[in-house]
């Protein structure tokens, strides 16, 4: 490789050449530090890439519990019937959203696998409230649940699974 004049680059072109050779001056970055175990602050070794991961799996997780809760908002706005318990819900999911906003500030618990655990298990959850206020919802769909024991067991076990995963 032909030497060149450092000052002659501009700063883009710099970075090019400087990342094709393997290292960056400008950043003080090589590629090989990717693969470098590092202590956490809770003493955990990870490797830059294992924490990119876990940070690019909780986010789609995360996006998802928040669409899910659109969604149920939207069911809300939309019912025709039994908007007492589907406001209920909708303020649930809401809550849901606010802590696990609360839990992202948090980097230390946000990178911990039992974490993500109960992410997958409060999705879950959110997903049965959004079935449950789509049958609970239309008049159609309610001739079904006309019982109203079996409504109100519903209701009772999703919430239930509700509490325990916000614990």
């Amino acid at each position: 490789m032909a030497p060149f004049d450092e000052s002659e680059l501009n700063a883009s072109q710099k970075f090019q050449s400087d990342f094709q050779v393997g290292r960056s001056k400008s950043l003080n970055f090589y590629p090989s530090d990717l693969k470098r175990e590092i202590k956490t602050k809770n003493n955990k070794v990870m490797s830059f890439i294992d924490i990119a991961n876990s940070a690019v799996k909780n986010n789609t997780i995360i996006n998802t519990i928040k669409d899910k809760v659109e969604e149920i908002n939207q069911m809300y706005v939309n019912s025709e019937c039994n908007k007492e318990t589907i406001r209920i819900m909708k303020n649930r999911a809401k809550n849901a959203k606010s802590v696990i906003e609360e839990f992202i500030r948090n980097d230390e618990i946000f990178k911990q696998k039992e974490y993500r655990v109960t992410l997958l298990r409060l999705e879950d959850v959110l997903t049965k409230i959004k079935e449950y206020c789509e049958k609970v919802s239309k008049f159609g769909s309610y001739k079904q649940f006309f019982n109203a024991n079996e409504i109100k067991n519903k209701y009772n076990q999703l919430t239930e699974e509700y509490e325990t995963c916000i614990r």
